[in-house]
């Protein structure tokens, strides 16, 4: 953020616990500053935070700071994982942005996406099998399996 005033300010409004205010500070900084990585970075962590927990505004926030700041393969992660929070699925929009999405990822995000589509695939598994003592369904249980 570009003023040590205002990261202090914000700093004290969460210690104090007043979100709310907080929020709003950081909602007019990343609005007159939206190519401030660590003003949207606050803002959507601000979000997270209890009392407010609100992963459907982190969400939203995640997606416009995506707009500015299309380099941040992080945010697209973060908007799989809102909507799980928020939701508690995935929709079928954002499953096929996500496999479009691991080709073009660099290794460490591509795991992350993975990691999501698994657990939504693992939910979506309908079909029982008869597995056998080395059976793997999915990459998640491949990961649990292996580390395991």
């Amino acid at each position: 953020m570009k003023g040590e005033e205002l990261k202090r300010k914000i700093t004290a409004l969460v210690n104090d616990e007043k979100l709310e205010n907080a929020e709003a500070l950081l909602i007019d900084y990343v609005q007159m500053n939206p190519d401030d990585l660590e003003g949207w970075n606050r803002l959507i962590l601000l979000e997270t935070l209890d009392p407010l927990e609100d992963y459907e505004q982190a969400s939203e926030y995640t997606r416009e700071a995506l707009t500015y700041h299309n380099d941040q393969p992080i945010y697209f992660v973060l908007i799989l994982l809102f909507a799980r929070l928020h939701k508690g699925e995935l929709d079928y929009v954002l499953v096929e942005q996500a496999r479009s999405a691991l080709n073009k990822a660099n290794p460490k995000i591509a795991s992350m996406i993975s990691l999501l589509l698994a657990k939504y695939y693992e939910s979506r598994d309908s079909i029982q099998y008869e597995a056998g003592p080395y059976f793997v369904g999915n990459y998640l249980e491949l990961g649990q399996y292996v580390s395991g």
